[in-house]
């Protein structure tokens, strides 16, 4: 089964399931193409989260001794794209939960008003949300709409 099948498979049997992957660019070696083609790739998987890291060259490593390593400036770009695509992706994501019910582990307390206290947490798939609420709900789980 393909790559595109599996996640396309997981969405259907498992609805809101967060799915992300971990991305390094800048390879020795990779080319326009290449970097294109993991571009597309990411793009075709609209996935929720992509970490994206440039190639970091670890003397005594394979990788250390190929040719052809790719310059800062170049791996800057391709990371920047990349995180562009994330960015996309993450905010379809979130997107698509607009209205549903969702249990919120609530993280912490980023400020407050004299509404109550401005929250953060994180939904069950990895949704960042915020809410004010009069009390203090910190290392606990609600269900939030």
């Amino acid at each position: 089964m393909s790559w595109p099948a599996l996640v396309e498979s997981a969405r259907e049997q498992i609805p809101g399931v967060a799915i992300s992957t971990d991305l390094i660019v800048g390879f020795p070696g990779e080319d326009e193409a290449e970097f294109a083609e993991s571009a597309a790739f990411t793009a075709e998987m609209d996935f929720m989260k992509i970490h994206v890291f440039p190639y970091s060259r670890r003397e005594g490593t394979a990788a250390a001794r190929m040719k052809n390593h790719i310059d800062k400036p170049t791996q800057k770009a391709r990371v920047h794209h990349i995180q562009a695509l994330s960015d996309a992706g993450a905010q379809r994501f979130a997107e698509r939960h607009i209205g549903q019910s969702l249990p919120v582990l609530w993280e912490g307390i980023r400020g407050a008003s004299e509404a109550g206290f401005w929250h953060t947490g994180l939904t069950d798939n990895y949704i960042r949300v915020e809410m004010c609420y009069p009390n203090v709900l910190t290392n606990t789980i609600t269900t939030t709409h």
